[in-house]
């Protein structure tokens, strides 16, 4: 939607200039979008990408009459503008433009964004065109890096510098969507905390304490602390301690859904969480209300086996089958290895 009639268009990796009978517009595109889901694999799990429904974003809006040509130089963009009523070349006026780096305007979105940070859908748009920018500005030094062409020379430095604004604005995407009361937005800060490279403990920091606690929040703490199953060594003691402390005042619930769905939370500060749990427990039981996934968390971080007789078998019998993998152990000791029955099965 140009303003005015179009005279001439140039294009840079994340722009588009466009000359017009009353000035030069420049919008952002959308080949980044494309570029980044051909070139990765977008699972919004591990991986995330904004839209290619982005809408364009006109960015710059600069007045120049008479203007008869356009040229894109490599860091420069040149108008050559004629005055009408007159044939003279001495009259002919070239404007040299500056070209910002893809880190300014990386800067200057994020500088924009964060005055507009009361207009939700504005303040999102231009995050995720300065997520893009260095996004495909990182693809692009790759493959610089790959090909070498002649007179290229790509820094680590200059890698470093780009990679750093990624993982930032990744950050900044992650805080906007964690705060979302929709599923389908919330969840996507998940990805984003995983592509900014921040450990678990640093994001865990930057979660809002409040009560209750958000939807998002709660369900980042889940994924971040079921994929620590899978590796080990993202979940240490101070992680545990303040995960168990966060859900323990806050929502108990989740704390015990992560006691039987976590084996790497269970070889921590299990005494804490069975404090947690079983403070509830004996409130239930005073009302003869003992939840089963209670009862069989409370037990699964050591807590007596008495728990599981005051829960209804029924009720009991649907969450063993549930959590069925909880009543055996695999010995690695053996050749091949063997299953064995749990603790916990013992106990049931």
């Amino acid at each position: 939607p140009f303003t005015c009639p179009v005279l001439d268009l140039v294009l840079e990796p994340s722009l588009l200039h466009a000359l017009t009978e009353t000035g030069l517009e420049t919008y952002t595109l959308q080949s980044g979008y494309h570029t980044v889901r051909e070139a990765e694999l977008v699972d919004d799990k591990y991986n995330a990408c904004p839209p290619t429904s982005t809408p364009l974003c006109l960015i710059g809006l600069r007045p120049f009459m008479d203007v008869r040509s356009l040229l894109l130089a490599h860091s420069r963009l040149v108008l050559v503008t004629e005055p009408q009523g007159t044939a003279s070349d001495d009259l002919w006026t070239v404007y040299s433009l500056h070209l910002p780096s893809h880190l300014d305007l990386y800067r200057d979105m994020l500088a924009v964004a964060d005055m507009n940070v009361a207009a939700p859908h504005g303040f999102l748009q231009l995050l995720c065109e300065a997520h893009i920018i260095v996004r495909t500005w990182l693809h692009r030094l790759t493959w610089l890096r790959v090909m070498a062409p002649p007179g290229v020379v790509v820094t680590q430095e200059e890698v470093t510098e780009v990679t750093r604004s990624f993982e930032e604005s990744c950050i900044k995407l992650a805080e906007h969507y964690i705060t979302s009361r929709r599923s389908k937005e919330y969840k996507l800060a998940i990805p984003y905390f995983r592509m900014s490279k921040l450990p678990l403990m640093d994001v865990l920091n930057r979660l809002n304490i409040e009560t209750p606690v958000p939807a998002g929040t709660l369900k980042l703490i889940e994924e971040l602390v079921v994929d620590s199953s899978i590796n080990d060594s993202i979940m240490n003691a101070e992680v545990a301690d303040k995960i168990i402390d966060f859900l323990g005042e806050r929502s108990l619930d989740n704390l015990v859904k992560l006691v039987i769905l976590s084996p790497s939370l269970r070889n921590f500060k299990t005494k804490q969480s069975l404090d947690y749990i079983e403070s509830d427990l004996r409130r239930m039981g005073d009302d003869f209300t003992v939840k089963a996934e209670y009862a069989v968390a409370a037990v699964m971080v050591g807590g007596i086996g008495d728990w599981l007789s005051m829960v209804s078998p029924v009720e009991l019998s649907e969450t063993v089958l549930k959590h069925y993998h909880l009543l055996f152990e695999t010995s690695s000791v053996s050749s091949p290895p063997s299953q064995t029955f749990s603790e916990f099965a013992l106990s049931l």
